[in-house]
């Protein structure tokens, strides 16, 4: 059931009835294809609905992150905060724990940045 509202709250969005910024706001539960976990992909080539689905939960989890002495800190404990899958929250989770780790162990000193990949809008 919540894939489904999830679903049309998307559709809504893509066909400007809902503004992509409320419904990144909001507590409705929101997910993305998990084949993007594991698959380098083109922005250009995603279909419109994935890429409004990744921008929404990737900005609840950026929302919650800071970048302290050079370390991403992520400032929520668990998924359901967010209202996203779980695997959704490991998957970002993990790949800041690696960055984290790769920044620590480099002997050029990793410089990270925080910023936005996808901007809403």
């Amino acid at each position: 059931m919540e894939r489904q509202r999830a679903d049309s709250l998307c559709n809504e969005v893509i066909n400007g009835k809902l503004n992509l910024e409320q419904l990144a706001e909001s507590d409705e539960f929101m997910y993305f294809d998990e084949k993007y976990f594991h698959e380098p992909s083109d922005l250009k080539t995603i279909p419109v609905f994935d890429k409004v689905q990744i921008q929404l939960v990737t900005y609840r989890i950026y929302k919650h992150v800071k970048l302290v002495d050079n370390r991403y800190q992520f400032a929520v404990k668990q998924a359901k905060d967010l209202h996203i899958p779980n695997k959704a929250f490991v998957y970002y989770q993990r790949s800041f724990d690696e960055m984290n780790r790769k920044a620590a162990a480099s002997r050029d000193s990793i410089r990270l940045e925080l910023q936005m990949i996808m901007p809403l809008g």
